[in-house]
C-alpha cells in the first residue's frame, strides 16, 4: 500500500515493517488515506501499491523500507506458516512453493522464481530508486523517526521508539524456529546478490 499523509507518502512493501509503520503514523493522526484511494473509500489499485501510486503526488516527501534478503524469506516463510498459505493465486507467487521445511521453500522459491525479492523491490521502489528516503527495517525506529522528520511531519518521536512490534515472525513465536544454513544463505545469495550488492547488505 501507499499511505498519504499530510507532507509524506509511505511506499509499503510486504514483510519489511510495514505494519508498525502504519499503527506509528495512526497514532500520531498521520495515516490520511491510501493513494489513490476513491469517493467510496476504495483502493481501486493492488493492496501493495508501487512508488507509480505517487505520480499524484508531486510535493510530498515519499519513503520506503527494505529488509535483508535473509530475514526477509525467513519471515515471509514464518508468517505463512503461522498465518496459513492463501490459495493458488490469492498471495505472492512465492505461495506457489508451499512447504512445511523452510530449506524446501527457499530452494523451491529461487530455483521458480530467481531474484524473486529484488524484482519485488524494483517494482515497489524503482530502480534506480524513486522514493526520496530508504530506511532498513534493521533500524526501523530511527529510520522512520528520521524519514517523517525530513518530511517535516510532527509526530511524538517517544511513541515510536517505545513501540513493539506487531505482526511480525518474531511475534508469532516461529521466528527462531527457523534457521538460516549455510546452504539456505547460499542459495538466497545467489538469487538475491543484487538486492545485497545495491542496498548494501553483507554477504
Amino acid at each position: 500500500m501507499a499511505v498519504i499523509s499530510p507532507h509524506s507518502a509511505f511506499v509499503h512493501i510486504p514483510k519489511t515493517g510495514g505494519n508498525f509503520v502504519r499503527l506509528c503514523l495512526a497514532e500520531n493522526d498521520l495515516e490520511l488515506r491510501e493513494a489513490n484511494e476513491g469517493p467510496d473509500g476504495r483502493t481501486p489499485t493492488q493492496a501493495h501499491q508501487s512508488h507509480r501510486a505517487l505520480a499524484a503526488y508531486p510535493d510530498l516527501f515519499s519513503y520506503s523500507f527494505v529488509r535483508n534478503p535473509y530475514q526477509w524469506y525467513r519471515s515471509a516463510f514464518c508468517y505463512r506458516q503461522q498465518r496459513g498459505w492463501p490459495q493458488h493465486g490469492r498471495g505472492m507467487d512465492l505461495d506457489a512453493c508451499k512447504s512445511d521445511s523452510f530449506a524446501e521453500f527457499v530452494f523451491g522459491a529461487c530455483e521458480a522464481f530467481p531474484g524473486f525479492l529484488t524484482q519485488l523491490y524494483e517494482q515497489m521502489i524503482g530502480n534506480p530508486i524513486a522514493v526520496d528516503y530508504l530506511g532498513r527495517t534493521e533500524t526501523l525506529r530511527e529510520d522512520l523517526c528520521e524519514a517523517l522528520t525530513l518530511a517535516g511531519e510532527a509526530f511524538d518521536v517517544a511513541s515510536i521508539m517505545d513501540r513493539t512490534k506487531s505482526n511480525t515472525a518474531g511475534a508469532l513465536g516461529k521466528f527462531d524456529e527457523v534457521i538460516l544454513t549455510t546452504e539456505i544463505k547460499e542459495r538466497i545469495y545467489d538469487s538475491e546478490n543484487t538486492s545485497f550488492d545495491r542496498y548494501g547488505y553483507p554477504q
